[in-house]
Protein backbone atom coordinates (compact mmCIF):
# COMPACT_ATOMS: atom_id res chain seq x y z
CA UNK A 1 0.00 0.00 0.00
CA UNK A 2 1.40 3.64 -1.12
CA UNK A 3 1.48 5.87 1.97
CA UNK A 4 0.95 8.77 -0.30
CA UNK A 5 -2.64 9.66 -1.18
CA UNK A 6 -2.44 12.70 -2.36
CA UNK A 7 0.51 15.52 -3.67
CA UNK A 8 -0.12 18.81 -3.44
CA UNK A 9 2.17 20.99 -6.32
CA UNK A 10 2.66 24.94 -5.91
CA UNK A 11 3.85 26.76 -9.20
CA UNK A 12 5.82 29.78 -8.07
CA UNK A 13 6.91 32.11 -10.97
CA UNK A 14 10.00 33.91 -10.34
CA UNK A 15 12.21 35.75 -13.11
CA UNK A 16 15.34 35.85 -12.34
CA UNK A 17 16.32 38.64 -9.92
CA UNK A 18 12.16 39.14 -9.44
CA UNK A 19 12.67 39.36 -5.73
CA UNK A 20 15.30 42.17 -6.05
CA UNK A 21 14.47 46.02 -7.12
CA UNK A 22 18.01 45.19 -8.94
CA UNK A 23 18.07 46.24 -12.14
CA UNK A 24 19.74 43.93 -14.71
CA UNK A 25 20.79 44.88 -18.30
CA UNK A 26 19.44 42.44 -20.43
CA UNK A 27 16.03 42.24 -18.01
CA UNK A 28 13.16 43.70 -20.82
CA UNK A 29 11.70 47.04 -19.65
CA UNK A 30 8.30 48.06 -20.80
CA UNK A 31 5.56 50.39 -20.38
CA UNK A 32 2.13 48.31 -21.01
CA UNK A 33 -1.47 49.53 -21.99
CA UNK A 34 -4.47 47.72 -21.12
CA UNK A 35 -7.50 47.40 -22.76
CA UNK A 36 -9.38 49.46 -20.05
CA UNK A 37 -6.66 51.86 -20.66
CA UNK A 38 -4.67 51.55 -17.53
CA UNK A 39 -0.97 52.02 -18.70
CA UNK A 40 1.99 49.95 -16.24
CA UNK A 41 5.81 50.35 -16.43
CA UNK A 42 8.48 47.99 -14.88
CA UNK A 43 10.09 45.03 -15.50
CA UNK A 44 8.49 42.59 -17.47
CA UNK A 45 8.29 39.02 -17.22
CA UNK A 46 6.70 38.05 -21.46
CA UNK A 47 3.88 34.50 -20.65
CA UNK A 48 5.31 34.03 -17.42
CA UNK A 49 8.54 32.76 -18.22
CA UNK A 50 10.59 35.07 -20.61
CA UNK A 51 12.19 38.18 -19.18
CA UNK A 52 15.56 38.40 -20.55
CA UNK A 53 15.99 40.89 -23.85
CA UNK A 54 17.90 38.32 -25.70
CA UNK A 55 14.87 35.73 -25.13
CA UNK A 56 12.50 35.98 -28.32
CA UNK A 57 8.82 36.72 -29.38
CA UNK A 58 7.97 33.90 -31.54
CA UNK A 59 4.75 33.75 -34.21
CA UNK A 60 4.34 33.57 -37.50
CA UNK A 61 3.64 35.61 -40.89
CA UNK A 62 2.72 34.17 -44.00
CA UNK A 63 4.32 31.31 -44.10
CA UNK A 64 7.59 32.35 -41.58
CA UNK A 65 8.68 31.68 -38.16
CA UNK A 66 9.51 34.81 -36.71
CA UNK A 67 12.37 34.27 -33.55
CA UNK A 68 12.31 37.83 -32.50
CA UNK A 69 14.95 38.94 -29.30
CA UNK A 70 13.16 40.91 -27.25
CA UNK A 71 15.96 43.29 -27.60
CA UNK A 72 15.06 44.58 -30.92
CA UNK A 73 10.98 44.65 -30.85
CA UNK A 74 9.51 48.42 -29.95
CA UNK A 75 6.14 47.96 -29.68
CA UNK A 76 3.56 45.41 -30.00
CA UNK A 77 0.35 46.62 -30.92
CA UNK A 78 -2.85 44.22 -30.56
CA UNK A 79 -5.91 45.48 -31.82
CA UNK A 80 -9.23 44.45 -30.68
CA UNK A 81 -10.62 41.93 -33.17
CA UNK A 82 -7.63 42.32 -35.83
CA UNK A 83 -6.43 39.08 -37.45
CA UNK A 84 -2.37 40.06 -36.57
CA UNK A 85 -0.34 41.70 -34.18
CA UNK A 86 1.10 44.96 -35.54
CA UNK A 87 5.09 44.73 -34.11
CA UNK A 88 7.68 47.32 -34.65
CA UNK A 89 11.26 46.70 -34.31
CA UNK A 90 13.93 49.94 -33.38
CA UNK A 91 14.47 50.20 -36.71
CA UNK A 92 11.43 51.48 -37.69
CA UNK A 93 10.56 47.69 -39.46
CA UNK A 94 7.19 47.08 -38.84
CA UNK A 95 5.93 43.16 -39.58
CA UNK A 96 1.61 41.85 -39.19
CA UNK A 97 2.49 38.96 -37.37
CA UNK A 98 -0.61 35.75 -36.90
CA UNK A 99 -2.02 35.64 -33.85
CA UNK A 100 -0.41 32.53 -32.53
CA UNK A 101 2.64 31.22 -30.53
CA UNK A 102 3.83 34.29 -28.21
CA UNK A 103 1.22 36.11 -29.50
CA UNK A 104 -1.58 33.79 -29.55
CA UNK A 105 -4.42 32.68 -26.80
CA UNK A 106 -1.66 30.20 -25.55
CA UNK A 107 0.04 33.40 -23.88
CA UNK A 108 -0.04 33.00 -20.46
CA UNK A 109 0.05 36.69 -19.57
CA UNK A 110 2.81 38.94 -18.38
CA UNK A 111 4.09 39.88 -14.80
CA UNK A 112 5.12 43.18 -14.44
CA UNK A 113 7.09 44.56 -11.74
CA UNK A 114 6.93 48.30 -10.76
CA UNK A 115 9.45 49.98 -8.91
CA UNK A 116 6.74 51.06 -5.96
CA UNK A 117 5.35 47.41 -5.53
CA UNK A 118 6.47 44.82 -3.43
CA UNK A 119 4.61 41.99 -5.74
CA UNK A 120 4.45 42.50 -9.66
CA UNK A 121 1.26 43.15 -11.13
CA UNK A 122 -0.46 40.15 -13.16
CA UNK A 123 -1.79 41.12 -16.67
CA UNK A 124 -3.81 38.44 -18.38
CA UNK A 125 -2.99 38.37 -21.83
CA UNK A 126 -6.78 38.99 -23.20
CA UNK A 127 -6.45 42.43 -21.55
CA UNK A 128 -3.16 43.62 -23.01
CA UNK A 129 -3.61 46.51 -25.95
CA UNK A 130 -0.25 48.00 -26.33
CA UNK A 131 3.07 46.83 -25.21
CA UNK A 132 6.20 49.00 -25.93
CA UNK A 133 9.77 47.81 -24.66
CA UNK A 134 13.02 50.27 -24.26
CA UNK A 135 15.60 49.45 -26.07
CA UNK A 136 18.68 47.99 -24.19
CA UNK A 137 21.33 50.27 -23.55
CA UNK A 138 24.00 47.69 -24.87
CA UNK A 139 22.38 47.34 -28.47
CA UNK A 140 25.48 47.60 -30.60
CA UNK A 141 25.42 49.32 -33.62
CA UNK A 142 23.13 51.73 -32.54
CA UNK A 143 20.38 52.27 -35.10
CA UNK A 144 20.29 55.20 -37.06
CA UNK A 145 17.00 56.68 -37.59
CA UNK A 146 16.73 59.69 -40.23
Amino acid sequence: MNPCRSVLFTLLVLAAGACSHHHHPDEARLAVTTRDGRRIEGRLVFDLDESETTETLDAPSNGIDYTLPFGLVSTIDLHAGAPRASVTLHSGEQLQLNLSGDLGSNNAGMLIFTSDAKQPEYVRWSNVAQIQLDRPPAMYPPFNKP
